[in-house]
């Protein structure tokens, strides 16, 4: 009899999140759609975090600009179809989204402006105001939809979900007890916004209460914590030397087409060095056919697998390897993919 192994594919929907945002086209649609035939035919299930405060911003524009509406259109379009195959569709916020411009010379948008990045960058009453938005208009978009399922988790933009008690109250009163911001071990901080998973439970999924990073067996809140994989010795030259392969003389990249705001984000872990270890989380957009071998090794000695990726950041060859990975896994697990029964 097959081993279980439990596979969390999860994909944050959003634009780039920077001086240049990219197009609904080929961040959005071009890439989930080659994602939804994959999962398809890997008989997959996924979690779609979707960063609504985009979609609440570009509303205001689809009187004005004929291509501002015919995204909002293809956007809401996608969210339901992604909903009607039975795929998650919850809840992602970025606050800054409040600050972007829209430039309608490339129908874009520059969200340069990072100073309200994180929910803990407005008052608590503004805060939940916002949280309470983004969910009535997700809701409003697979409301009537065919298999879809009701919006009961949340990730936090950036991972920035410290302090927990400014998303308590609005989780619990709209009934989302499922979270997925915890990443073992990242620590993170700028001069606007900071989080710690330092020290969190042994568990990979784990109950808690008020403080996503200390369980509590009788706690409301489930957290599923995003994987690490860690590149050592031998196959971290090997997948540089894939990595080079594929950019270089395969020419393959990421369909997304914008700039992000990485300045925002950073990883206060100490330094590599040359005969260290590379830690990186768990990523579609991570993924090569060699380094398959690697999730592959994770998987054995781990029951989850918890995937965080991004449809902008996926390239044809990354989708390959994905689609190579969950073929020998399936061949070698049980493999469940929808989180409600790991």
């Amino acid at each position: 009899m097959k081993l279980k192994k439990n596979i969390l594919l999860t994909f944050d929907y959003e634009l780039f999140l920077g001086p240049q945002s990219g197009t609904a086209q080929n961040c959005l649609i071009i890439p989930t759609n080659k994602l939804l035939a994959l999962l398809s035919a890997t008989k997959s299930n996924a979690i779609f975090f979707v960063d609504i405060l985009y979609l609440y911003r570009l509303k205001d524009y689809t009187n004005l600009y004929p291509k501002a509406k015919d995204d909002y259109n293809a956007v809401c379009a996608q969210i339901a179809e992604i909903s009607k195959l039975g795929h998650y569709v919850y809840l992602h916020i970025h606050p800054h989204w409040l600050d972007a411009v829209y430039v309608p010379e490339n129908n874009q948008w520059d969200l340069s402006n990072t100073h309200r990045f994180a929910i803990s960058n407005l008052s608590e009453k503004d805060g939940y105001a916002l949280l309470e938005k983004g969910y009535h208009l997700l809701k409003e978009i697979i409301d009537g939809v065919n298999h879809s399922h009701k919006i009961e988790g949340y990730r936090a933009g950036g991972l920035f979900i410290q302090p927990f008690s400014l998303f308590y109250d609005f989780l619990k009163n709209y009934h989302m007890p499922f979270e997925f911001s915890v990443y073992p071990h990242f620590k993170s901080s700028s001069n606007i916004c900071k989080v710690d998973f330092s020290h969190i439970p042994k568990e990979r999924i784990y109950k808690f209460e008020n403080d996503c990073c200390t369980h509590e067996k009788h706690g409301y809140f489930t957290e599923y914590t995003i994987s690490e994989i860690s590149i050592a010795g031998l196959n971290r030259i090997i997948n540089s030397g894939q990595f080079r392969l594929n950019t270089k003389i395969l020419k393959d990249k990421p369909w997304g087409d914008g700039k992000g705001a990485l300045h925002v984000i950073s990883n206060n872990n100490k330094k590599i060095g040359i005969s260290g270890t590379v830690r990186e989380t768990a990523a579609v957009e991570l993924m090569n056919f060699w380094k398959n071998k690697i999730y592959l090794s994770y998987l054995q000695h781990h029951d989850l697998l918890h995937f965080l990726s991004h449809p902008k950041l996926i390239s044809p060859l990354n989708l390959l390897a994905l689609q190579k990975f969950l073929v020998q896994a399936n061949k070698k697990y049980n493999v469940i993919t929808d989180f409600k029964h790991f």
